[in-house]
């Protein structure tokens, strides 16, 4: 599955200024939790009105910091038909007018690195990953066949050693 990720900060606006406190260091405080639930369902709603919400995949805080408070969320989207630069123009042009509790302070839209983790990719335990924008490619390694077609999966999804005899 390809999928973009947007880091996006965002300066929370009430009546009164908001003010980061240490508690916004510690997950476990009572303050950490309503403010990643003021973030994470803005950041939900924002996209929600953004038209490529069809493609919104999840939203994960990432933490807090000084200036008012800002928080860092990670979005990611799927990314069949959407170049970064497409959604992070429509992030820019949408999020404020759409959302009167958080502002945009900045977003960046770069590509997901599959291959990082094997968790994060279908490639076999003998091939290579190889990122790609929007996705990955799997090739089996040096000394092993590629079987996918075969099995009806991608390329480099069934990688095995070459028979070495007419009974494998």
């Amino acid at each position: 599955m390809p999928l973009v990720q947007v880091g996006v900060q965002l300066n929370i606006r009430e009546d009164q200024p908001a003010v980061f406190t240490p508690a916004l260091n510690n997950p476990n405080t009572t303050e950490y939790k309503r403010m990643v639930e003021v973030f994470v369902n803005a950041s939900q709603e924002a996209v929600m009105n953004d038209p490529y919400a069809s493609a919104f995949n999840s939203c994960v805080m990432i933490g807090f910091s000084h200036g008012s408070i800002l928080a860092n969320v990670r979005m990611t989207f799927l990314a069949n038909s959407i170049s970064p630069q497409t959604l992070q123009t429509s992030i820019l042009s949408n999020w404020n007018v759409s959302n009167p509790t958080v502002q945009l302070q900045y977003a960046t839209v770069t590509d997901f690195n599959e291959c990082q983790s094997s968790t994060n990719n279908d490639c076999s335990q003998h091939a290579t990953c190889q990122n790609i924008n929007g996705g990955y490619t799997c090739t089996c390694k040096s000394g092993y066949i590629d079987n996918a077609y075969f099995v009806g999966q991608p390329a480099g999804w069934a990688c095995s050693k070459p028979c070495s005899s007419i009974t494998c």
